[in-house]
């Protein structure tokens, strides 16, 4: 149950702070969207647009790494 409404999740922005998110079965990360907020001590302010991170990359060392991990068990 928690797994379906996690995947129900479909245009959440949380008030425009993130872009558009949807949730499904392949991306639990919503797109990977990120932008850089910096809090000036009353509001927050955007300080980079959005960009998304190195997924690929980020997966292959992964890969990587649980292949290592496996091979010294």
């Amino acid at each position: 149950m928690v797994k379906g409404g996690y995947e129900s999740i479909k245009g959440f922005t949380l008030g425009g702070f993130l872009p558009p998110m949807e949730i499904t079965p392949e991306d639990h990360e919503g797109g990977g969207w990120v932008c850089v907020y910096q809090w000036d001590g009353s509001k927050f302010n955007r300080v980079k647009d959005w960009y998304k991170a190195y997924r690929e990359v980020i997966h292959d060392q992964l890969a990587i790494a649980a292949k290592d991990a496996a091979a010294k068990k």
